[in-house]
């Protein structure tokens, strides 16, 4: 969203100037509240592996414990804030074929390459680090793999938000209002054993919030939703009337945190929740916004430093809590891929691999 779109919003007294206040454009010119929300996404998705998805990985932490919980609850929201960021600042030129085939090619070399190169990448530290069972490099980019499935799911969902942004180009309000209600509905009926080919499965998984993002730039008459940055009487109603059903239905399941329909319905509806609440307050933090500028970048790498990090805590204190070594695994999970950020931007061929820039020509 630019500066030009946020003047463009005309206040209606005080609670709309405030509004206007708290969904600002950072000194970039971007949604100043978007970045912040990416780079706390970003912290979450580093959290969640610095403590490991099960007992089996990471600090293996035992069901029921503080950092199991931690984990659980993380899990539940870092990628659908995410897909909502994604989804708000999606812009793509409609004007003509040709700046809409152009615009599709640079989003989709963005997503691509960094996906590409940094499986390849994680392929190779997995064969070479003896690991039993590594994937076959087309193997681990047609399948789900680590974390980088959700670059998989994000190209499913631009593929879908460029094809109903130029066919309805005239009419960007109508596609987003469908988009949202058609997705929330295949979301919450689509089985657990569904085709998850490139991470199709994943991709339906968040593209109501993906497309909860571009409602919210384009669902009202082409202008922005009133949700963001203030508790409008309608919001938060409807938030409480989402956890209560959410947490009920989680409260009545055997195992809330298995693989059934049941459960990921009521973790949808929880996320959806969260999500809400995220834009209807619209954080504004430099700190966040800034982590914001290299989230790609700590998204790719930060897998490969925190287990180093684990081991080196052990091995100088090896009593050492769950807290303390999640601290120092979370730290090396940021602080070392935000080191890297600038050398990768600097070096053409590491920029094109990763970051999915193309070289500026010369002359």
């Amino acid at each position: 969203m630019s500066i030009s779109e946020v003047e463009a919003i005309r206040p209606a007294g005080a609670i709309e100037a405030a509004r206007r206040e708290r969904v600002a454009t950072s000194t970039s010119g971007r949604l100043l509240y978007a970045d912040a929300l990416r780079g706390a996404a970003c912290l979450m998705v580093v959290l969640y592996h610095a403590i490991g998805n099960d007992a089996a990985h990471g600090v293996h932490a035992a069901a029921g414990s503080l950092a199991w919980w931690v984990a659980r609850i993380v899990e539940i929201f870092q990628l659908p804030l995410f897909a909502f960021v994604s989804g708000r600042v999606f812009v793509i030129a409609t004007a003509d074929a040709a700046g809409f085939r152009a615009g599709l090619l640079r989003k989709t070399m963005r997503l691509a390459l960094p996906l590409v190169s940094t499986t390849l990448l994680m392929v190779a530290v997995l064969h070479l680090t003896g690991r039993s069972n590594p994937p076959s490099p087309w193997a681990a980019l047609t399948t789900p793999f680590e974390h980088l499935w959700y670059l998989q799911a994000t190209l499913w969902l631009t593929f879908a938000a460029a094809a109903g942004s130029f066919l309805f180009r005239r009419h960007l309000p109508i596609f987003a209002a469908g988009a949202l209600a058609a997705t929330c509905l295949a979301a919450f009926l689509i089985p657990v054993d569904f085709p998850n080919t490139m991470s199709l499965r994943g991709a339906i998984m968040l593209s109501p919030f993906f497309f909860l993002g571009v409602w919210m730039k384009d669902g009202v008459a082409g202008r922005p939703t009133r949700i963001e940055g203030a508790l409008d009487p309608i919001v938060i109603p409807g938030v409480g009337l989402l956890i209560c059903l959410a947490v009920l239905g989680l409260w009545s399941l055997p195992d809330p945190w298995a693989d059934t329909i049941e459960a990921q319905r009521f973790h949808l509806l929880l996320a959806m929740a969260g999500v809400l609440l995220a834009s209807a307050f619209a954080l504004r933090s430099k700190t966040l916004a800034a982590l914001s500028d290299r989230s790609l970048t700590i998204y790719l790498f930060h897998v490969f430093f925190l287990p180093p990090a684990r081991a080196a805590v052990l091995t100088a204190w090896p009593s050492a809590p769950n807290e303390v070594v999640v601290a120092a695994a979370l730290v090396a999970g940021v602080a070392a891929p935000w080191l890297m950020h600038p050398w990768i931007a600097r070096i053409p061929i590491a920029a094109l691999a990763f970051h999915g820039i193309m070289p500026k020509r010369q002359g």
